[in-house]
């Protein structure tokens, strides 16, 4: 089995279509995609109706590794010592209830092109839900781990759009019975003992890696997601 890992750091939906298209040529047998995350952080919540197109200079931009290294640098030692953002769950009943309402459109529209793309590709084609520790029970340790994004510093908003972000994948594959691999259903079992794989809200630890990678193996094989090997293959 050959596996080409295709993630770039800081890519979102948008980008990662173009990343499947340079991966035609290898034509792989399975894809497996986790995206949303930079979705999320990097939302408009007052444009969801009008997606954008990255321009070719954040394109550019996303491939750099001196971009990469600056915004692990930032997010990882930067923002983590800045003074402690309120993550209290205080908030209008009327402004929560609108905040519900939220369709990531763009992001909905590009998991439906990914389908397609594998499709068009016959290749077979796996999502992973989105995986935190975040969540209303979670420890004062764990909370000041958490990294708001730009617009937010509120908890339960970043918490509704976690959930409406995962929603919003499973309803897609759901539509074409595309197998999901329930990343955070795996987290939850765990309790607050999650919080242990994770240094902020959505990226892990080398045990936490260990405990998504075994769970996913586990997952392809459960689903017969791979091609047979003949029993000579060394």
């Amino acid at each position: 089995i050959e596996i080409i890992n295709g993630g770039v750091m800081g890519y979102n939906s948008k980008l990662v279509l173009s990343r499947m298209q340079e991966t035609l040529p290898f034509n792989p047998d399975l894809y497996i995609i986790y995206i949303g995350w930079n979705d999320l952080y990097g939302a408009n919540l007052y444009s969801y109706s009008k997606p954008k197109l990255p321009s070719e200079w954040v394109k550019w931009l996303h491939k750099s590794y001196l971009y990469q290294m600056l915004r692990q640098f930032i997010f990882t030692e930067i923002l983590p010592k800045l003074p402690h953002l309120n993550w209290s769950k205080n908030r209008g009943d009327q402004e929560i209830a609108e905040f519900r309402k939220l369709v990531p459109l763009e992001y909905r529209d590009n998991l439906q092109d990914m389908i397609q793309i594998a499709r068009l590709n016959q290749s077979r084609i796996i999502f992973v839900t989105l995986g935190t520790f975040m969540s209303a029970e979670m420890t004062d340790t764990a909370g000041k781990m958490i990294i708001f994004p730009w617009w937010e510093n509120n908890l339960e908003k970043l918490l509704i759009l976690h959930r409406i972000y995962n929603e919003t994948l499973k309803s897609v594959t759901a539509q074409d019975s595309i197998p999901v691999f329930d990343f955070q259903a795996k987290l939850d079992i765990l309790g607050i003992e999650k919080e242990k794989l994770f240094f902020d809200p959505m990226h892990l630890y080398c045990d936490g890696y260990k405990f998504f990678g075994g769970n996913l193996a586990d997952f392809i094989i459960s689903q017969k997601l791979l091609p047979e090997i003949s029993g000579d293959a060394n």
